[in-house]
């Protein structure tokens, strides 16, 4: 909640956690997973669980849309990373302490930020 709380208050998109799934989810309510093994019927065989979880698994992207949050899965880092896009990286900082940083030259900020 903190991180879509600071993603709303910035204006910002919030980049969604990878999720691990334990359990697959039926999306039939009157479908019993739980007596499969937490795996649809017939699929016992296949060793697949734990996998990488899908938001709709978790949240649902259709309320996400109607408040029109924005967000994206963490799968879009893979997506740039195939690209050869590199992710930002951002450093929070205390307000008096990015005061400080800003009143020095352009080349002093950089050698002072602490990478």
């Amino acid at each position: 909640r903190d991180a879509l709380a600071l993603a709303r208050s910035l204006g910002r998109t919030l980049l969604l956690p990878r999720w691990t799934c334990w359990c697959d989810r039926m999306w039939a309510g009157s479908d019993d997973i739980f007596r499969f093994g937490c795996m649809y019927p017939g699929a016992q065989d296949g060793n697949f669980v734990p996998f990488p979880c899908p938001m709709d698994h978790i949240l649902s992207p259709a309320a996400w849309a109607k408040a029109g949050v924005g967000h994206r899965d963490a799968a879009f880092l893979d997506t740039l990373a195939e690209r050869g896009v590199r992710p930002v990286e951002v450093l929070l900082l205390p307000r008096a302490q990015h005061r400080a940083l800003l009143a020095r030259p352009r080349v002093a900020l950089l050698d002072a930020l602490p990478l």
